[in-house]
């Protein structure tokens, strides 16, 4: 059996991730690397990966 790559996917809900907070859709601008849920104001990291948005994690404040 063999396996093909397949293509890069250019669909609309590639910018699109839910809160892990409050299951909101977020709708990710291009090339953002942090974004905060317009609901909650959860802060995420986030990453790019064929032109699709990844969270990958929560944005950390840390106060002196």
């Amino acid at each position: 059996m063999t396996f093909t790559a397949l293509p890069a996917r250019k669909q609309p809900r590639d910018r699109v991730l839910r809160c892990l907070n409050c299951l909101a859709r977020m709708d990710i601008p291009a090339k953002a690397d942090r974004f905060a849920c317009p609901r909650c104001k959860m802060e995420y990291e986030i990453g790019w990966r064929a032109g699709q948005a990844k969270i990958l994690g929560l944005t950390h404040y840390f106060e002196d």
